[in-house]
Parts: C-alpha cells; sequence; structure tokens
C-alpha cells in the first residue's frame, strides 16, 4: 500500500531523482522510498486518512481520497518553495 501511495502522492510532488525499488526499501523509510521529509508526512497523513475511508466507504472512496489528498497536500507544500528559500525549480 505504501508504494502505490508513494507513487501517487509523487505525481503530484516533485519527482526524486533515482526512487529506490520497491522490493529493497523498507517500510516506513522515506529516503528509501525517494521522498523528501515532507512528502513523507503528506503520505502519512494520506494513509492515516485513507484507512478510515477504506472501512467506511471502501476501496475505491479510499482511492479517490489518496488522489485527491495527495494533490492537495503537495501544492501547500510546494505553495511557497517548499523548505528551501524561493521556488523550487
Amino acid at each position: 500500500m505504501a508504494a502505490i501511495l508513494a507513487a501517487g502522492l509523487l505525481s503530484g510532488c516533485a519527482t526524486p531523482a533515482s526512487p529506490a525499488s520497491p522490493a529493497s526499501s523498507s517500510p516506513g523509510d522515506y529516503q528509501s522510498m525517494g521522498l523528501s521529509n515532507g512528502q513523507y508526512e503528506i503520505l502519512r497523513s494520506v494513509v492515516d486518512e485513507a484507512r478510515v475511508e477504506h472501512k467506511r466507504r471502501g476501496a475505491d472512496a479510499a482511492d479517490e481520497l489518496i488522489r485527491r489528498e495527495a494533490r492537495t497536500g503537495c501544492a501547500a507544500w510546494y505553495r511557497s518553495g517548499g523548505p528551501g528559500a524561493g521556488a523550487w525549480r
């Protein structure tokens, strides 16, 4: 589930140069997934929300929540240029 969420998350955020393959990644290690700390925080939040949504309304609703919230979280994170000064390019 984390690999799928990471892929969905990264489609809305800056893409890492060389993410590790899922087989070589240990769960919970954001650097091995090719995520920044900010992206990982978004991922964790989306996973928590998606688990609740899956129980309440099913897999399709959880998938939609993942797409929506990952996109929204990334847009908010990078709106002011992310963690560094100025916009990331």
